[in-house]
């Protein structure tokens, strides 16, 4: 019996022409962001690249706090999807940089991976905001996202 191998890429997204500090701009979601990786596929890639990649690449986890994504691929053109990510330079007329953390194979080690950068993060933009919001809502909602990761259905 012949198993799936899938790779999860850990990507940070690091906006350069927004006016909030660290979270996602409005209307950016996971369906925006997939859009523009398949874009980028199909640019760099071509019709073959999007072929290989298309059947296995799926957005598992979003977080538009810390501005991360997990998304899974093929093992054999994970490598691909790596190089289509790295040329996304625009997300919905926003300007970004997507930086891959990590490349991990199972989605265990992908918890253990995300989580504390995803938790830096949050500590991060905690201490940058200027929105006024109350901490424990804050918190609250940092949590719910962790929770989410935890809970992934891989």
């Amino acid at each position: 019996m012949v198993r799936l191998k899938s790779r999860y890429l850990i990507v940070e997204m690091i906006w350069s022409s927004t006016n909030q500090d660290c979270a996602c701009p409005s209307g950016v979601s996971k369906g925006v962001v997939m859009q523009a990786v398949k874009d980028s596929v199909l640019r760099n890639f071509g019709d073959v690249g999007m072929a290989r990649l298309q059947n296995r690449m799926q957005i598992k986890y979003f977080n538009p706090l810390a501005n991360i994504f997990i998304i899974r691929s093929n093992r054999a053109w994970h490598s691909m999807l790596w190089n289509a990510i790295f040329f996304i330079r625009h997300i919905k007329d926003h300007d970004v940089c997507c930086m891959v953390h990590r490349s991990v194979a199972m989605p265990r080690s992908c918890h253990k991976e995300a989580l504390p950068i995803i938790q830096a993060k949050h500590k991060a933009t905690r201490a940058l905001t200027k929105i006024k919001v109350e901490e424990k809502e804050f918190d609250a909602e940092a949590q719910q996202h962790e929770e989410a990761l935890l809970a992934m259905d891989f």
